[in-house]
This record gives structure tokens, sequence and C-alpha cells, in this order.
């Protein structure tokens, strides 16, 4: 591993940034700096300009993505260069706001029924029931569900934040035949 890369991925940590995002910001960077041939630290403005407009109009990604990318090579630059940051004057594309098509309680209720697997049933109920992410789901400790509460303990969430979200009765039933079935120790 270059030293480069090294202090850039030390400098994220100290940010505090998800592991996952750390290695989406060193795969951001690196794929920049490959599109050249060139060390990152050895491009040039019009350059990334360049490479972001080919993911734009070559590539064909949209906007969020290229606005991961952006906010990687932003932090890359402003880190390593900060007295010469070409990075301020790009601004982000703007996303199209699109609505989230959410099923009804009926359909929920029509694929939990259709799920071959009881663990697939519990999966879609406590997801269904609490909204919380599925990353947020495999980290669930049995500890972590206050049943006469019907709350869950989210830990370490997204941005490593503790929260709690509420738990339906219908789910809170699943998982305690999950429970009965299995016998999960911890989690």
């Amino acid at each position: 591993m270059s030293p480069i890369r090294q202090q850039f991925i030390n400098y994220l940590k100290l940010r505090g940034l998800a592991e996952i995002t750390i290695r989406h910001y060193v795969r951001s960077v690196s794929l920049c700096s490959r599109f050249f041939n060139k060390p990152p630290l050895a491009l040039s403005r019009e350059e990334v300009e360049k490479f972001l407009l080919h993911l734009k109009d070559v590539r064909k990604l949209t906007p969020k993505t290229i606005n991961q990318i952006l906010y990687s090579l932003k932090s890359f630059y402003s880190h390593f260069t900060p007295q010469n940051n070409f990075m301020d004057s790009f601004r982000r594309m703007k996303e199209p706001r699109k609505l989230l098509q959410v099923l009804s309680k009926e359909e929920i209720e029509r694929l939990i029924d259709a799920s071959p697997d009881l663990r697939v049933k519990a999966l879609i109920a406590l997801i269904y029931s609490s909204g919380i992410r599925v990353g947020e789901c495999t980290k669930l400790k049995i500890s972590d569900i206050d049943k006469d509460r019907e709350v869950i303990k989210v830990i370490s969430g997204k941005g490593a934040k503790d929260r709690n979200a509420t738990l339906s009765y219908r789910a809170l039933i699943i998982l305690r035949e999950y429970y009965k079935q299995y016998r999960p120790k911890e989690w």
C-alpha cells in the first residue's frame, strides 16, 4: 500500500467515517488516478473535470453516484492540498427527487405469508415494522429487543448513531417463533 493511500485512510478514520465509506473514498480516488494512469496528486483540475464528465456522459452514472465520487475527491484534495484545493469550485450535481414506492400493509402481509422460510419472514417483518436498515438488522442482538416496550435498540446505526426503533406486535410474534425454532444464542 502506498504511503499516500495509507495517509488518506488514516485521515478518514480520524474523521470517524465508516469502514465501507473509507473503502468507497479510496476506490473513487483510485478510479480517477487509473483513468489518467497518473498518481492522484499529479492530476490537474482539468483532468478531474474530464473524469467527472466521463462518468456522466460516457459511463452514464447517476448524479447520486457521481456526487459520492466527487465527495471522495474533495476529501482527498482538501487533505493533501489544503492551500490550493482546486476541488472547491466543483459543486454537487442536482439529484432528481423520486417518490419511493411504498407497499401497502396488505402487500407486506402477503409477502410475509408467502415467504418459504421462517428466517425470511422474520427479516421482512422486522425491517418493515421497525424501518431499520438491512445492515442494522444484521447487527441486532437478542438483548437489543425490548419485547415489553416493543422497541429495538439500534446500536451504531448509520453515522455511528444509536437510536430506538418501534417493533410491531406482528413482528414480535414472528420473532418469538424464530427464537423457538432456531434458539439463537446472542444474535
